[in-house]
């Protein structure tokens, strides 16, 4: 094509630029997005919508598909930011989950202690404390 612009060769059947170029719904981007995020794992997207992208989670050696891999009921993400083990369920070994400890208002960096628990010490043999509360007409069998 000598001193013309150039021009692509349009097919039979061919509906102009409209149909071409029409844009993705907002749904249908994200569909679109979460395909690609998981087919290729995309390290800057956040697959499962813990507030860790793909790279953080694989860096830190957990599932980029699972929102909560401990289990304490707190996502990836808000784990991480407030220096939670991300695999361990229970950071502070007292038997409640990170979740309950803040639920009580405890802080699961510290061991907490419920009331009436029993000692730890070995050489402490005291019998516990048993109070039946229900039912009402329960008898203690020795």
């Amino acid at each position: 094509m000598a001193g013309g612009e150039w021009r692509p060769q349009l097919q039979r059947g061919y509906r102009g630029a409209d149909h071409i170029q029409q844009a993705l719904s907002g749904g249908e981007r994200n569909a679109v997005l979460r395909y690609l995020a998981l087919k290729y794992l995309l390290p800057g997207y956040d697959i499962d919508g813990d507030g860790l992208t793909t790279a953080q989670d694989t860096s830190s050696s957990i599932d980029p598909l699972n929102p909560d891999v401990n289990g304490d009921g707190l996502l990836n993400g808000i784990d991480a930011a407030l220096g939670f083990s991300l695999t361990d369920l229970y950071l502070n070994g007292d038997g409640y989950t990170n979740a309950q400890n803040i639920g009580m208002g405890i802080d699961p960096f510290t061991t907490y202690t419920p009331p009436g628990t029993p000692s730890s010490d070995p050489s402490d043999h005291t019998p516990p404390t048993i109070t039946l509360i229900t039912p009402t007409d329960a008898v203690l069998v020795p």
